[in-house]
């Protein structure tokens, strides 16, 4: 059980860690972005997509330049860091369940206020059944929520699957040669199919697939509309393929499903789908010779013939927003202070890539000197090695992995 408890101890450990730097490191680009407020959809897109990238380092980040720990200490006004705490003039005494400070200002405190911290740690190490750790119940909770969610998707994904396969491929020849020039006037390679939509889960375009994006229309706008107002529409779900939004869609729930308990995490996914669909909107506008009026007269028919969001909006990528999300988008298109600006320049990208080199490095834990403890046992001595700033419960663990018994003292100069 105890092998347990430590596995579960670690990996909430590093949950948390994760959690912390991604908060701060929301702070972070949540302040550039209000700096930038000028700066088109594209270069925000990938501004925020910054912190999906953190999120796909399973791992606490301490680096030299790093605030993340100075700043959690800060916010939460407890510090944790052992050497804090010590009186170096004392020796300390830890056991790995029975928290007792034995140096001399310890040693003044009252009976009750040591039976109290004695039980407070016990709280935290030990739960009241099955010797199950907090942090075990807290690891399991989180496993049984991903599993569930997990099955939930794939069982979604299991159903559209079996839906799409029977579409149909259009074959208007009209059609087909639009997308043909609309695909080279993008600089898309690879051939596009384009199929009927029949379904009343979703009566929008979309585009559904990473790996061989595929094109879903509804039959009533190929039989309804003319060629010339499809064509905004199109250049609007062809720069979804040009700009791979289906692959970090798709990241973004598998992100999700791991961080459901993290409400930034939501806020950053709705973040980028929002700016995700106005840099598809200057594509498409710029791809219509920046007729905005005309584009936005299409928007809005759209919305009126299929205002109905489909029930598995966030597994495509497309016209798939609600109402006032297009009222926006339409709002900011006819606005007088529309700039559009569909491709990101040189100096942008390289701009971005310093931000996310700084700033994941910023909202990372500051690295320290590793130090060394020796733990007795009366038999023999150990060296315990642990970084600069880790907390008593992240030294009881590297104890209890080392499988080192009895106490700890502490020695040396911090």
């Amino acid at each position: 059980m105890d092998i347990f408890n430590l596995f579960f101890h670690q990996w909430s450990q590093t949950l948390w860690g994760i959690t912390w730097q991604t908060g701060i490191l929301f702070g972070i680009i949540g302040i550039i972005s209000m700096c930038c407020w000028k700066a088109s959809p594209n270069f925000k897109y990938w501004m925020w997509c910054i912190i999906l990238l953190r999120l796909c380092i399973p791992m606490e980040l301490n680096l030299t330049i790093g605030m993340g720990r100075d700043i959690r200490n800060a916010v939460i006004s407890v510090p944790d860091r052992i050497y804090e705490r010590l009186d170096i003039s004392d020796t300390t005494i830890i056991p790995y369940f029975n928290t007792v400070f034995s140096n001399s200002s310890e040693m003044n405190k009252s009976s009750t206020e040591s039976s109290k911290e004695k039980s407070s740690w016990m709280k935290k190490l030990v739960s009241p059944f099955n010797n199950l750790s907090i942090y075990s119940i807290l690891f399991l909770l989180w496993l049984v929520t991903t599993l569930t969610v997990s099955i939930f998707l794939i069982r979604l994904i299991i159903r559209i699957n079996s839906l799409l396969k029977e579409c149909q491929t259009i074959d208007n020849p009209k059609l087909i040669d639009l997308i043909v020039r609309l695909r080279n006037k993008l600089g898309i390679r690879h051939n596009i199919e384009i199929r009927y939509l029949d379904s009343d889960k979703c009566n929008s375009p979309a585009v559904i697939g990473f790996l061989r994006p595929t094109l879903y229309f509804p039959r009533s706008i190929i039989y309804r509309w003319r060629i010339e107002d499809i064509e905004p529409i199109l250049l609007h779900e062809l720069a979804h393929i040009k700009r791979n939004d289906i692959l970090i869609n798709w990241l973004q729930i598998l992100l999700q499903v791991v961080y459901f308990f993290n409400p930034l995490v939501w806020y950053v996914n709705w973040k980028i789908r929002q700016l995700r669909e106005d840099a598809c909107d200057d594509m498409a506008i710029a791809g219509i010779r920046f007729r905005r009026k005309q584009y936005s007269e299409k928007m809005l028919r759209m919305v009126k013939e299929y205002g109905q969001k489909p029930t598995f909006a966030f597994l495509v990528a497309g016209f798939t927003e609600t109402k006032s999300s297009t009222a926006k988008r339409i709002k900011r298109i006819l606005s007088n202070k529309y700039r559009n600006h569909p491709r990101l320049t040189a100096f942008s990208i390289v701009f971005l890539v310093i931000m996310a080199l700084v700033s994941i490095s910023l909202a990372s834990g500051r690295s320290g000197k590793v130090r060394e403890f020796v733990s007795s046992d009366e038999k023999e001595v150990h060296m315990v090695k642990f970084q600069e700033g880790n907390t008593l419960e992240e030294i009881i663990a590297i104890l209890k992995t080392e499988g080192k018994p009895g106490m700890l003292y502490f020695t040396g100069k911090t």
